[in-house]
Parts: structure tokens; C-alpha cells; sequence
């Protein structure tokens, strides 16, 4: 089994010479802690803090292969209410899409996909 994302932030952390304490300060978060809980699981990132992670140490931090409308929307560093508002819905429905609870309509999909910067959303949604 593949490393998890908390513990890949952690090896990119450290292959780019950051202390916990000063990733936190160039991100402009409380302290240390913080990137802590991150790295072992405890706590996630906001998701335009992710986006600044992902960017600060060079590195994509997703599962590898694993590509869900939340990863999709965390690399465009939008929150589900961000989402919810281009869209139209609330963001409990973008939530229920992400979940797989729910399918969004082929409209919906065609949006994301342009809001995303992929060029479908067909797979995922069959998947989803």
C-alpha cells in the first residue's frame, strides 16, 4: 500500500528543508501544531491552504491515480460553498456529489468540468 497523502505532505516537508514551524509561518497559519495534526491524519488543510502547500513545496499531495471531484476541487483551492455558488445548488449538494450520495445532472457535470479544468466529468460521475 502507496504512503498516504498526511504522510507525503510530511516527506515533501522535509525533502524541502522545513521545519513544521516555519511551513506554517510561509503559509501564514497558527504554528507548528497545525501542519502536525495535518501530517498525521488529525486535521485537513482549508482548501485554498492546500492549493498553497501543494504549490510552496512543489508537489502534487494527492493519492496517486485517485482523482474524485474533491481532489479535483481542492486543486482549485474552492470550498464547497465557492463551488455551490458558480453552480447555482447549495453546497450541501456539492458535498452529496463528492460523497457519492448523489450524481450531478449533465448540466451540473459540463460545469464542474469547465470550473475544474478537465475536460469531462462522464468516468467520475459513472463512478460517483
Amino acid at each position: 500500500m502507496g504512503m498516504s497523502v498526511a504522510q507525503r505532505l510530511r516527506e515533501a516537508r522535509v525533502a524541502a528543508g522545513l521545519t513544521q514551524a516555519q511551513l506554517a509561518a510561509r503559509l501564514g497559519v497558527a504554528d507548528g501544531t497545525r501542519v502536525a495534526a495535518w501530517e498525521h491524519g488529525r486535521a485537513t488543510p482549508h482548501p485554498a491552504t492546500w492549493a498553497a502547500i501543494c504549490s510552496l513545496l512543489d508537489t502534487d499531495l494527492e493519492e496517486p491515480g485517485e482523482v474524485t471531484l474533491r481532489s479535483l476541487r481542492l486543486r482549485r483551492g474552492l470550498t464547497p460553498e465557492d463551488v455551490a455558488a458558480e453552480l447555482g445548488v447549495a453546497a450541501v449538494t456539492v458535498r452529496r456529489w463528492e460523497s457519492g450520495a448523489h450524481r450531478p445532472r449533465a448540466r451540473h457535470a459540463q460545469r464542474l468540468a469547465q470550473l475544474y479544468g478537465v475536460a469531462t466529468l462522464l468516468e467520475m460521475t459513472e463512478r460517483h
